[in-house]
């Protein structure tokens, strides 16, 4: 009974050992299939080309400006700025222009009180009139024999010197009105009513808008490479994307264009205290008003390079020790191409090889950019997975 008992539960033992095992090999060939099945799925993921979104630009042929970059202020030339002084000791009486107006040569930009130059010219025709009349005796005295020569002599002196008095007089007395020697902008204004001036204090600056140039300190290397004619376009200095640039110059990093000039001297000299040569230039074209003192950017062309291929800066990637752009081709997929680059501005680029001309390269989102990428627009729909539609 014992034995029976034995082998009825042996064999149950050996059945549920054998349903374990059997159970334990079916898990481990699911979890295989799972795992094989997957791994085309995940390496076809793996090898497909990524989806980018980036800007693109075209590479166009034209004419590349090679320039000198340099900071330059705005300064007036000689004979286009006038500071107006009073011409003695006064109070402002009254102020007749403001910062900003224009005025025209001859026009009256401040009233002093002539009060006291008025009492001044006063005393002085009466000291005048006194010495003539002294003058007249002394010169019929003598010709009555009665008086010697000398005495007409001083007599005429002190006349002189009164006339001299009431000339000056009269003249510092017209001198309270200050009017402009120039036509132009009244740039400042430093008066104010009832202000007690001092003689030749500076009161009004009146600048012609017209006289302006721009000076320049560059290296004599540099000033080497520029002549009398050359061209310069301007911008605003320290400046990010403004809201005009010249033709054909666009992208992030443009600088507002403030106008185009031309060189017209370069010092013959080298400053020994700088080491630098000036180097001025006349604004022909300006976009907007410039003001003197102002600090601006110039480009200043020394020589240009027809027929170019252009790019903006931005496409170039280096890799290594050489650059490279990204081609976008007519399926919107990404090729990387070593370029090598010639002379470059802030913006632009000029390529001397591995472009042609026409091509569309990766601009803003370059560094996010690997070959065989599909590029989109910035802004597009993500591209739907590949599979059937459900």
């Amino acid at each position: 009974m014992n034995e029976r008992r034995w082998n009825v539960g042996h064999v149950a033992g050996s059945l549920r050992k054998h349903w374990l095992l059997t159970l334990v090999g079916l898990l481990v060939v699911l979890v295989l299939a799972v795992r094989f099945l997957r791994r085309p799925a995940a390496a076809e993921d793996e090898a497909a080309p990524a989806v980018v979104s980036a800007q693109t630009a075209i590479a166009r042929v034209g004419d590349f400006a090679v320039t000198i970059e340099a900071l330059g202020k705005v300064q007036p030339r000689a004979g286009s700025f006038a500071q107006v002084a009073a011409p003695a000791a006064s109070r402002v009486a009254s102020i007749l222009v403001a910062t900003g107006d224009r005025v025209r040569a001859g026009q009256a930009l401040v009233q002093l009180d002539e009060s006291v130059w008025a009492l001044q010219a006063q005393q002085a025709r009466v000291g005048m009139d006194a010495a003539q009349r002294a003058f007249d005796r002394a010169q019929r005295l003598f010709d009555e024999g009665i008086s010697p020569r000398k005495d007409v002599e001083a007599a005429a002196s002190d006349l002189a010197r009164a006339r001299a008095e009431l000339e000056a007089a009269q003249r510092t007395q017209a001198l309270g009105t200050l009017r402009s020697p120039i036509a132009g902008v009244v740039t400042e204004m430093k008066a104010s009513l009832s202000q007690p001036v001092d003689v030749n204090q500076p009161l009004v600056e009146v600048v012609d808008p017209a006289g302006l140039e721009v000076l320049f300190h560059l290296s004599p290397n540099d000033a080497a490479r520029l002549a009398p004619g050359a061209a310069i376009e301007l911008s605003a200095a320290g400046e990010g994307v403004g809201s005009a640039t010249p033709a054909g110059v666009s992208g992030a990093g443009a600088r507002r264009f403030l106008g185009r000039g031309v060189i017209t001297g370069v010092s013959a000299a080298v400053d020994s205290a700088t080491g630098s040569v000036d180097v001025r230039a006349t604004v022909t074209s300006p976009v907007v008003p410039l003001k003197a003192g102002q600090t601006v950017a110039g480009h200043l062309v020394v020589a240009h390079h027809p027929r170019a291929v252009i790019v903006p800066v931005s496409a170039l990637v280096p890799n290594g020790d050489t650059l490279t752009v990204f081609v976008v081709d007519a399926q919107r997929i990404a090729h990387v191409t070593r370029v090598a680059v010639g002379a470059r501005s802030d913006l632009e680029a000029e390529i001397v090889s591995g472009l042609r001309g026409g091509e569309t390269v990766v601009t803003g989102g370059a560094y996010g950019v690997t070959d065989s990428a599909t590029i989109k627009p910035p802004g597009a729909a993500p591209a739907k997975p590949a599979g059937p539609d459900k």
